[in-house]
């Protein structure tokens, strides 16, 4: 999954971009509603396969109709969950390396390894795009965060188990870009 800063970078481009969002705080707490619980598979509206494929068990687990189907994009709330689950989707199928992906096998170890890049990123993230876990009201969402984190760090390590990065800041500048101009009109994606 995209770090919750990735996620508040593209909704600000986004309202940069586009407008339209009327109630700011509202869109930038859809936007992160669907990590800040554990149970992630509910909260992206899927249904997270057995699939040895890491890139598969993780896009099952983005339910783009599901969500569609429950919740209309009347509100600025209900456009950031979706934007949330537009940017995942596209995470895993344009920003991941696939050669990366299919050397690894531990779903623990893919976790750990997104956390390391995730972190590496997150001071440039919070520069260039100026975001921070300011920007959203959920109580305590850092200090949960890192919780979870840390636990995969006393196991791995800092630098994660394969040490490297999955992907270039230019990469995820043209993702951030990218996605900030996705279609969240009343019916996208048909």
């Amino acid at each position: 999954m995209a770090s919750l800063f990735t996620h508040l970078a593209v909704a600000k481009r986004y309202i940069e971009k586009n407008g339209g969002i009327e109630n700011v705080q509202d869109f930038y707490n859809g936007n992160v509603a669907p990590d800040i619980f554990k149970d992630t598979e509910n909260t992206h509206y899927g249904k997270r396969g057995e699939s040895k494929d890491l890139i598969k068990r993780h896009l099952e687990k983005i339910g783009l109709k599901e969500f569609l189907a429950e919740n209309p994009l009347d509100n600025d709330f209900n456009r950031g969950k979706y934007l949330h689950l537009l940017v995942d989707w596209e995470f895993y199928n344009n920003l991941l390396p696939k050669d990366y992906v299919s050397d690894i096998s531990d779903l623990k170890v893919f976790r750990v390894d997104l956390i390391y890049t995730s972190n590496f990123y997150h001071d440039y993230l919070a520069r260039k795009y100026d975001v921070s876990y300011g920007l959203v009201s959920v109580e305590g969402l850092r200090e949960m965060l890192d919780k979870w984190a840390s636990q995969d760090f006393e196991k791995y390590g800092q630098s994660g188990p394969q040490g490297k990065l999955q992907f270039t800041a230019k990469q995820l500048d043209d993702f951030i870009e990218h996605m900030a101009e996705a279609n969240l009109g009343e019916n996208p994606r048909g």
